[in-house]
């Protein structure tokens, strides 16, 4: 359904602070109001039975009171006091939803004098499932293998593949995704043939280097339905309820031995990996090894040709990341003094010239996979990001767990920066500075069509120069009575919209929202 313009506002924001709602949760209790309906299933449109339906005030966590659906799937809750609430359910094959949930935000219920908060509609989907056996050429099961399951399409306002969850297979190769949104879903697989033996390429006195063992294999990753080639990966459709079936066959193929030099350090330890991309997402092989040579060498075996990022670490005094990305076709040497050293990046973060609080998170997205690196503030203000493997990309910034803070003013050095977004580049060792602002604004209003309020409308808080500014948008969905609530504002400029069907828009890729 195409998006709809329904309301679009100019701000030029300063810093203040909005008032409350107009239905406080410090009401009087028992003023004799109601919240009722049906809770339907969104899939079959009959009523749904014993669900657990709680209400809780507004932007307050504790549960109200809460029912269970009658066997016409009905609902009441009496005596309420006016306000704002919000109404989740959930039942059997039932996952937790809220009201006319769309990601994370759902419709709350004005309830008070001349407000409609009852007869309402509570239509839930029903969860879904992909499930199915691994086994190899020979049809036998392949045990412990590692499951991927990611979800492509958009999401946030961009169309991504992110991981949503991984399992093993059990002994019978089978495995099970539950619980799962509608949506389209992408299966990729990796194991060890249970029969593989793996003989050091660097050899023994008297042994043959070039002997190699018929079981010298690996099972290279594969995708649902039967590909190695992750463009080519079978996208599953499930829809609420479904219960989809991806089985897989693995074939092995000869496997491929990494031999590294000049890696040996007595006196601090040393981690050594070979790390692949599957649909964005990094992950070392199933059932790899690597063993420490007598003459300094390492050796990494249990791998299938591919695309690889070779990962060394070392510890202690010296500690260092390199990282080199490398096409393994068949065994390969490589020198760690040619492999680069991997992208490091900390900072500071202060709050009115002074350090800010110990325990707020410094997040950096990927502008492009959605991929996350967060951070730890300490006492001193400083924070690290912690990864093995940081990307080279173009990353947004943004700041949490520090209450009524955001990013107003980003420095660098080792990166650029634009906005409140940072340009990472192989290799890089950058360091940031990150200025937090008090103070932040709040942006209330109504959404209305022809005089009536508009239920479960998007309505987004646009900053100028938005792409690279995405840590200053903001988001809501209408209420019941067509109010919403933009919290937590930059001060700044904006664009209001309130867009009718516009939560599956590509909202965050340039130029989507200039037509509104």
């Amino acid at each position: 359904m195409k998006a709809k313009l329904l309301r679009f506002v100019h701000l030029a924001l300063a810093i203040f602070v909005a008032s409350a709602s107009a239905y406080p949760a410090t009401a009087p209790a028992g003023d004799g109001l109601r919240i009722s309906g049906v809770v339907i299933n969104a899939v079959s449109g009959d009523p749904v039975s014993g669900a657990e339906v709680a209400i809780g005030f507004s932007q307050k966590q504790d549960v109200v009171a809460s029912v269970s659906t009658a066997s016409d799937g009905s609902f009441e809750f009496r005596g309420l006091q006016a306000g704002k609430y919000w109404l989740v359910a959930q039942g059997k094959s039932f996952s937790r939803q809220g009201y006319q949930q769309h990601d994370s935000y759902f419709t709350g219920v004005a309830v008070g004098k001349g407000l409609e908060s009852t007869d309402l509609a509570f239509r839930v989907t029903p969860d879904a499932s992909i499930g199915g056996t691994i086994s190899d050429d020979a049809n036998d099961p392949v045990a412990d293998a590692r499951v991927l399951l990611f979800h492509t399409g958009v999401d946030e306002g961009k169309r991504s593949t992110t991981l949503r969850g991984q399992t093993t297979t059990d002994d019978d190769g089978k495995y099970r995704f539950s619980h799962l949104e509608p949506g389209t879903y992408l299966i990729a697989v990796s194991g060890r043939p249970w029969y593989a033996q793996y003989v050091n390429l660097a050899p023994a006195k008297g042994e043959n280097r070039d002997q190699r063992s018929p079981l010298d294999v690996a099972f290279p990753v594969t995708y649902f339905s039967g590909t190695t080639d992750g463009d080519q990966a079978s996208p599953i459709q499930v829809r609420g309820g479904e219960k989809a079936t991806a089985d897989l066959q693995l074939t092995p193929v000869p496997g491929v031995h990494v031999i590294v030099n000049g890696a040996d350090d007595s006196k601090s330890g040393i981690s050594i990996s070979m790390v692949q991309q599957i649909m964005g997402t990094s992950v070392p092989p199933v059932g790899s090894q690597v063993t420490a040579l007598p003459n300094g060498q390492y050796e990494v075996a249990g791998i299938a040709p591919g695309q690889y990022t070779a990962v060394v670490q070392t510890y202690g005094k010296g500690q260092a990341n390199h990282q080199r990305q490398i096409d393994l076709a068949q065994d390969a040497e490589i020198n760690t003094e040619d492999i680069s050293a991997g992208a490091q990046i900390s900072g500071t973060v202060t709050l009115d010239g002074a350090p800010a609080a110990t325990g707020g998170v410094v997040r950096l997205m990927n502008h492009d996979s959605g991929d996350t690196l967060q951070a730890v503030i300490d006492s001193k203000g400083h924070f690290t990001v912690n990864e093995e493997m940081i990307a080279a990309g173009h990353y947004d910034v943004a700041i949490f767990n520090v209450p009524d803070t955001a990013v107003k003013g980003m420095l660098a050095t080792g990166a650029r920066i634009t906005g409140l977004s940072v340009e990472v580049a192989r290799g890089a060792t950058v360091q940031l500075s990150l200025a937090l602002i008090r103070g932040l604004g709040q942006v209330d209003g109504v959404v209305m069509r022809q005089g009536k309020p508009v239920a479960g409308a998007m309505v987004v808080l646009v900053p100028q120069d938005m792409d690279n500014n995405i840590g200053l948008l903001r988001r809501d969905q209408s209420d019941s009575d067509g109010t919403f609530t933009l919290r937590n504002v930059v001060p700044g400029e904006y664009n209001v919209l309130a867009l009718e069907s516009g939560w599956d828009m590509e909202w965050r890729s340039p130029g989507v929202l200039s037509p509104f």
